[in-house]
């Protein structure tokens, strides 16, 4: 049974025919950990909902590594009455065709490339189209590097939850209004940083959003939390997942730096002495387009992937809660930059 609330869904363990052939796909790994704790699984943060006393779960993933599949698959056990997943429904469909795209690309290579944006362009408008572009091939050049498995974590989340008779909660926000969101960037940058309205209001929200950034970072000391270090570096198999995905970038960045250097080691272009006042041109232009490449870019791009989404997510889990009630049991499996965020608003802020 498939109930649709906006854009959460309760999924039901008996009728789960979908759910039993997508998990079933999923790779089970023979790694184990001692016990379920913050300190043998660094991502993971337990509390309990102060609204409904039931015991709340947040696994944070770095999507489509074997590492995280395996700190899923601690974390949902036979007390679990309710896994919560950062997926929508149609993400979920998705998961369960996305071998099958996979081969199709694959074989189609960049015929069958262009022909996805062309019909998310002609379905979804020349925005979203452009964002697809870019995001599925950025995510098939990361792939191809580092093996990752997109999905992984959430067909184990399946899998468990099939296994011990958890409901299965989509919780996300629905993908089409993200990224509808991302294509409207200019907007949402334009809005925030517009001064000529409110000087104040938009210095309190670079504030605010550079605040969360950080929270989402290394948490809140007074708060159940997990840092970006130590969630990196916990194990030896999340240190080997997160040198394959640093791989992609770090070779562009290698080709950016070699090509800045070639160009740089041009005499014709180089000062045998520059001045003072030119080495502070110099500076002040680099801070100044630092500064506005954060401002007008990164900050809004961050609002509209992360921040906004935590309040989706955090929604569904409160939801989850009731519906487990007092003693119960949910495990939200999110990225690891949602935790922090959803641990907050759940704990301290007011809904």
């Amino acid at each position: 049974m498939l109930m649709i609330s906006r854009c959460h869904g309760f999924l039901s363990p008996s009728p789960l025919k979908e759910a039993r052939s997508l998990a079933q796909s999923t790779i089970v790994l023979k790694q184990s950990f001692s016990s379920l704790n913050t300190e043998t699984i660094g991502p993971t943060v337990e509390f309990t909902d102060p609204e409904t006393g039931c015991e709340v779960v947040l696994v944070g993933c770095f999507h489509g590594t074997a590492s995280s599949a395996e700190d899923v698959s601690q974390a949902v056990t036979p007390e679990t009455d309710i896994v919560i997943l950062e997926l929508c429904a149609a993400r979920f469909k998705d998961l369960q065709r996305a071998a099958e795209q996979d081969v199709k690309l694959q074989s189609s290579g960049l015929g069958g490339y262009l022909n996805l944006v062309s019909n998310a362009i002609k379905t979804k408008g020349l925005a979203t189209g452009l964002v697809t572009a870019v995001l599925v091939g950025f995510s098939d050049f990361q792939s191809s590097l580092s093996g990752f498995e997109p999905g992984i974590e959430f067909r184990t989340a399946l899998d468990k939850s099939i296994l011990h008779e958890c409901d299965i909660v989509l919780a996300d926000q629905v993908v089409d209004e993200t990224l509808r969101r991302i294509g409207s960037l200019p907007q949402v940058s334009w809005e925030m940083n517009n001064l000529s309205k409110n000087v104040t209001r938009v210095v309190e929200n670079w504030t605010l959003n550079s605040q969360s950034l950080k929270q989402a970072i290394v948490g809140d000391e007074s708060l159940p939390r997990v840092e970006l270090g130590k969630f990196l570096f916990r194990n030896s198999a999340a240190v080997k997942d997160f040198l394959r995905f640093a791989a992609a970038p770090l070779l562009l960045m290698a080709v950016s730096l070699s090509a800045g250097s070639s160009y740089a080691s041009d005499e014709s272009i180089m000062l045998s002495d520059p001045s003072i006042a030119e080495q502070m041109l110099h500076y002040s232009a680099s801070a100044a387009l630092f500064m506005s490449t954060y401002l007008g870019f990164f900050l809004p791009a961050v609002k509209v992937i992360l921040f906004e989404r935590d309040q989706v997510l955090t929604n569904g889990i409160k939801a989850s809660c009731k519906r487990a009630g007092k003693g119960g049991r949910v495990v939200a499996v999110l990225g690891f930059l949602h935790v922090n965020g959803v641990a907050k608003k759940m704990l301290q802020d007011t809904i």
